[in-house]
């Protein structure tokens, strides 16, 4: 089992260079944000390949840096999802009050797991149990969050005058990795014995998402007018 899921890490991390990739061909200057967090996806998980190399998964230092870069990750999609909304928005008069709420939850989603879950402040030199669940009830909150934002996201995309396809595409691949995420978080928080579901779950969700992010930041090939078509094929 170790070794598909070390398959799947490997076509994630493949899928993650090819879209980031295709966002430096050219839509980076619509998408600015959504490079920052595809170049943040690489350099997270190159860290974690590095350090479970010389430590096992299991080790203090490695949950450290996994949790970490997942935390960080979402703090770097959130303004991703904002700025989407914005740019679906660009001629409507909604813009404004939806931005609004998308900045409302924003705060609500980053400030709720200091308030519902105790934060270890006296353990903040070693990791121990109790950081290992800070963490994962934080990550389970901000996977919900970014549910409900690509939810908005969708909803601003349905009132939009002209429906931009290539960013309708880039929403519906973001929001399959949030919600698989989040259910995988979800099951995690049940299941105690058995992990491989729940992980199975996250990994093939964010294969299933950035897969789709490549198609819609693939190159669309040029169709020849009727006269061009006829001087072509005489």
């Amino acid at each position: 089992m170790s070794s598909l899921f070390i398959a799947l890490s490997i076509l994630g991390v493949g899928l993650d260079i090819v879209w980031v990739f295709l966002l430096f061909r050219g839509p980076f200057r619509r998408y600015p944000l959504l490079l920052v967090y595809g170049l943040a996806m690489l350099a997270t998980t190159s860290l974690e390949f590095a350090v479970v190399r010389w430590w096992p998964n299991n080790s203090a230092l490695f949950r450290e840096v996994y949790w970490s870069d997942e935390i960080i990750l979402y703090l770097l999609l959130f303004p991703t999802l904002v700025s989407l909304v914005y740019r679906t928005l660009e001629e409507s008069p909604l813009r404004a009050s939806m931005g609004r709420v998308m900045m409302v939850i924003f705060v609500a989603i980053v400030a709720l797991p200091f308030l519902v879950f105790h934060l270890p402040i006296e353990t903040l030199h070693k990791w121990t149990p109790a950081w290992g669940a800070w963490f994962n009830g934080a990550s389970q909150i901000l996977d919900f969050g970014g549910a409900v934002m690509t939810l908005v996201l969708w909803t601003a995309l349905l009132v939009a005058k002209r429906r931009d396809p290539q960013l309708l595409t880039l929403s519906l691949g973001l929001g399959i990795t949030l919600t698989g995420q989040a259910l995988a978080q979800g099951l995690r928080h049940f299941i105690h014995t058995n992990r491989w579901t729940p992980d199975m779950l996250h990994d093939l969700a964010n294969i299933a998402g950035m897969f789709i992010l490549c198609l819609a930041l693939w190159p669309k090939s040029k169709t020849l007018k009727p006269s061009a078509r006829a001087v072509a094929n005489p």
